[in-house]
């Protein structure tokens, strides 16, 4: 009788620790290729829940999925891209990927395992599990792995630039970022935005040690940092002191701030800018191919 009962509520344990992942379907992309989920990650970001996609959006992530466009003719350069979503989604609205591919630039997107309230070691272990796993299919994707840049919007900008300073030695050849999160400090951090990192339970002191500027070295990798002036969810504070922190260090930087766009424009064909950003950013790679 006790072994049956053991067997029931292991099973039961089982149902509730099962989660559901889901795909984004008809995508574009060339290749997709799960790499692990809670279950065989080096740790967990906990999440009971099953993934949810919505449109574009998943929310309640558990597992490392890579998206890869391959352009026809690759130059061998590729981007690491993260999408944004505040931490509490993964958006996959960017025009990025099929921009970069036509002009011959293999593009990974990421859909990461989100924070979950506090389990925010699960995120950057993606981020790291990501930029080595396109170095180890460098040769099968035509890629140069000396030529892997990381890029992202907004939270993904964010853990963009906590991936270029979380490597040391293995750190991308450049980053691209799109209006980032990377202030983390007292007085920038929505309560919203800290607790999505951290959990309910928030101590901002700790949250200030996701503060990317506060990361910056000699060694963090090149960075673009594109912005808008009239961005009222991650406003110019946050790209400026990143940049800032990048030229205090002697980094290589250059940062470009547009007058009206607000946020999330790098998915919107209609946004006043998009050739301007996307000349910034084959001019940027274009620097490394000078090389």
């Amino acid at each position: 009788m006790r072994r049956a009962i053991i067997l029931l509520a292991t099973m039961a344990f089982a149902m509730l620790s099962a989660q559901t992942h889901k795909h984004l379907e008809n995508f574009g992309e060339d290749e997709s290729l799960v790499i692990w989920d809670n279950s065989t990650a080096p740790v967990s970001n906990e999440q009971t829940k099953d993934e949810k996609l919505k449109k574009t959006k998943f929310y309640y992530t558990s597992e490392l999925e890579l998206y890869v466009f391959k352009p026809e003719k690759p130059n061998g350069q590729s981007v690491v891209f993260f999408p944004g979503g505040s931490y509490r989604s993964v958006n996959f609205g960017a025009l990025l990927p099929n921009f970069l591919k036509k002009n011959g630039i293999t593009t990974i997107i990421v859909k990461y395992r989100l924070p979950n309230g506090g389990h925010y070691v699960a995120t950057i272990e993606d981020a790291k599990k990501a930029l080595r796993t396109v170095r180890e299919k460098a040769g099968e994707w035509g890629i140069d792995p000396k030529k892997v840049f990381v890029s992202g919007s907004s939270a993904g900008g964010h853990l963009a630039s906590w991936l270029s300073n979380s490597v040391p030695g293995e750190e991308p050849v450049g980053a691209i970022l799109f209006y980032p999160a990377c202030m983390r400090t007292a007085w920038f951090v929505t309560e919203i935005g800290a607790r999505s990192m951290m959990g309910n339970d928030i101590y901002l002191t700790e949250a200030e040690t996701l503060n990317t500027p506060a990361m910056v070295t000699h060694n963090t990798p090149p960075t673009l940092i594109l912005a808008s002036d009239d961005d009222t969810l991650v406003p110019t504070a946050s790209p400026i002191a990143y940049y800032e922190a990048l030229k205090a260090n002697g980094v290589k930087a250059s940062l470009h701030i547009y007058p009206s766009g607000g946020h999330g424009w790098s998915g919107k064909k209609d946004f006043k800018y998009i050739a301007w950003w996307q000349e910034a950013v084959l001019d940027w790679l274009n620097t490394f191919n000078a090389k």
